[in-house]
Order: structure tokens, then C-alpha cells, then sequence
């Protein structure tokens, strides 16, 4: 019998077996090829390449674990030969973009998994590719790779502004129309949104929201100065929400401005013709 776990390295063995015997001729040059092979193993419980297709939000830390194993006895490996990663950024065709690459090790934990830290919360916006190669000596060679995706925030958008239907305000001419947006950061559990650039595009015109408390932003619309006399005017508008590292919204509204009243139901101008009619 042969204890090949005495074999301090993989490959081809030669074993040469001598037999002798008191009172018998010896025999020698008796030859064993043997070839020992590297141990199996596993990664993250796979045997084949390790895919990872992650995206993660911009400014998120997010690492990523591996678990380098014996497929035999399932056993965690520790203290690797190599645990190391390379990688690229490429742009949205897939392409490499020259000077955006590097590499770095993985770090071992107290459970012998290892952790690979590309600091996610410092990159930025893009597409990212990550080759990870880990190894023990006498042991099978597993690699990753991470096809990962930093991408920008989302945020949620409240509208409230009196007699609004539908994306339509009716205000009379005179009012004023008083907006109120709330907004929340849908990727950090709803949060207020704070520090955002909030404005109406109206009328060849453009007028900033201010920010009165966190994540609440208001605008009041004056109507004196739109030509409604003789007839409704419709005026059609963009309200735009941006904030770095976060998408951009655009939220088209129609302020309807109506011919100024009277009294309720009777505008002035048509006042003024019963009027003349009748004195007429």
C-alpha cells in the first residue's frame, strides 16, 4: 500500500520498488509511474466559474464573500496560495477604457472565507469587470468573475397643489397656484431627499422651489401677470428634480389659468359684454 498523502507536491511520481528475500536474488528496478493530482475543490459551493452580476447603487459599500473549499471533504481552505483580483472599467459598448484598471487581494476572515473589498462607495457611475483567481498549493485553481453595474439613486416624487386633476392646476387669474413637492430616497428606505435642484419651466420662464424643510420643497405661482382677460390661458410646463448621483425627473404639468371672476361662475370680461348689451 501506498499513502500517497505523503507526496509533498502534485505531478509525476516514480516509485521504485525493490524486492529482496533472504536466500533469493533481489529484484530491483521495478518501476511505478504514479501521477498525483491536484485536490478538487469548490467555490462558493460550485465547481465550475463563479458568475456575478450585481448592481449596486452609487456611494453603496458592498463586498464581495468566497468560500474556497475541498470537494471531497468539504472543508474550508485557509491561508491561500493566491487571492487576487484584476480589473477593469468599461464603458457602455463593453469597450475597455484606458487607464481604468488595477487589481488587489482578497482578505481572509476568521472563517477562512475571503473578502473581496473594491470599495464600491468611492467609484464611480459605470460598468466594471472583476476577475478573481484563488488557490492553494497542491489544491485546484477556482476563479470568479463580476460583471458589476454601480448605477444612480432613485428617488420618489409627491405632488400637491390645490384643484389639481390629473397633471392640470386650474388657478383663477389673480390667484396664485402654491406648489408642494415632497421628496424621498427610495434607496435608503424612503428618507427625506435633501439638497435637490427643484424648478418649474413655464411661460419662457423659470422659477426655483425652495427647500422649507428636509426633503419638502415649495413654489408659489403668481398668476396676476398672465393675460387671462378675455379668454382661459393654458400654459404648459416642466418641473425638473435633479441631484447629483441620483436620476433626474421631469414632470410636465399644465397650469391653467382662468379668466378672472366676479364672482364665482360669472368672468368679468363676459360681465362687461351682458352689461354693455343691455345698456346698449
Amino acid at each position: 500500500t501506498i499513502n500517497t498523502s505523503d507526496a509533498q507536491s502534485t505531478g509525476l511520481k516514480i516509485i521504485n520498488v525493490i524486492a529482496s528475500f533472504e536466500n533469493y536474488t533481489t529484484q530491483s528496478n521495478f518501476l511505478i509511474y504514479l501521477t498525483i493530482l491536484e485536490r478538487k475543490t469548490d467555490l462558493n459551493g460550485q465547481s465550475e466559474l463563479v458568475y456575478l452580476n450585481p448592481k449596486v447603487w452609487v456611494q453603496d459599500a458592498h463586498n464581495f464573500i468566497f468560500t474556497y473549499s475541498d470537494a471531497n471533504t468539504l472543508e474550508i481552505l485557509g491561508d491561500l496560495t493566491i487571492a487576487t483580483y484584476i480589473w477593469q472599467e468599461l464603458n457602455e459598448s463593453g469597450g475597455i477604457i484606458p487607464g481604468r484598471d488595477g487589481s488587489g487581494t482578497l482578505i481572509q476572515g476568521e472563517d477562512k472565507t475571503y473578502t473581496l473589498d473594491f470599495n464600491t462607495e468611492h467609484q464611480q457611475v459605470g460598468f466594471y469587470y472583476l476577475y478573481v483567481t484563488l488557490q492553494k498549493e497542491n489544491y485546484e485553481t477556482k476563479s470568479a468573475l463580476i460583471n458589476l453595474e454601480i448605477v444612480l439613486r432613485e428617488f420618489k416624487v409627491e405632488i400637491s397643489v390645490e384643484n389639481l386633476v390629473g397633471n392640470q392646476v386650474n388657478v383663477i387669474h389673480g390667484d396664485s397656484a402654491s406648489f408642494e413637492i415632497n421628496l424621498q430616497d427610495i434607496t435608503r428606505g424612503n428618507i427625506p431627499l435633501e439638497n435637490a435642484t427643484v424648478t418649474l419651466s413655464i411661460g419662457g420662464s423659470e422659477y426655483n422651489f425652495t427647500e422649507t424643510s428636509p426633503g419638502i420643497y415649495s413654489l408659489t405661482f403668481e398668476t396676476e401677470v398672465i393675460e387671462a382677460f378675455f379668454a382661459p390661458n393654458l400654459l404648459s410646463g416642466i418641473i425638473r428634480v435633479q441631484l447629483v448621483n441620483f436620476t433626474s425627473q421631469e414632470i410636465r404639468i399644465v397650469i391653467n389659468v382662468q379668466m378672472e371672476e366676479l364672482f364665482p361662475g360669472m368672468p368679468v370680461f363676459y360681465f362687461i359684454l351682458i352689461t354693455a348689451a343691455i345698456v346698449g
